[in-house]
């Protein structure tokens, strides 16, 4: 399969049934009853780009894994078997961690000291920001109301 699988499911594979598993939109596991009967490859991928909404995940390492013996080998028994070694191209990847996507309080800079001596006053602007819903990942200002559950600072 050379396609990012999105939810937890089963599929059929070099003589084997794998399972693949997803969870809190943080690790991935997949396990295979096994043995396998032919070269399978393999692509690891690093964390996803963003805690919160859409990002990428690189391609750390693509590997050929020999049958049987469940061992990293030469490209080359991959590619005898007619298996093109997959792009390298980082994949898509939806985070939604509550600790990071919940709106939040954000503070501006220090305005100078209104004195130079002794008994001055400084101010900061606070702002309720959330990072959009949509696949850009930014952060926006909201409304109080989405932040009237924290600490102001």
């Amino acid at each position: 399969i050379d396609t990012p699988i999105t939810a937890s499911t089963e599929f059929d594979g070099a003589g084997t049934m794998f399972t693949y598993g997803r969870f809190l939109s943080i690790t991935e596991e997949i396990f295979s009853a096994g043995p396998i009967t032919e070269p399978i490859v393999i692509r690891d991928f690093g964390a996803c780009s963003k805690t919160c909404g859409y990002g990428v995940r690189p391609v750390l390492n693509v590997t050929c894994v020999h049958n049987g013996e469940n061992a990293v080998v030469n490209d080359s028994f991959c590619e005898g078997m007619n298996q093109e070694r997959p792009n390298s191209d980082p994949i898509s990847c939806f985070n939604m961690l509550a600790a990071t996507c919940d709106a939040r309080w954000e503070t501006g800079s220090w305005t100078e000291c209104s004195r130079t001596c002794a008994s001055g006053i400084q101010t900061r602007t606070r702002f309720c920001m959330k990072v959009s819903d949509d696949a850009s990942g930014v952060r926006r200002q909201v409304s109080v109301d989405n932040c009237l559950y924290f600490l102001i600072p």
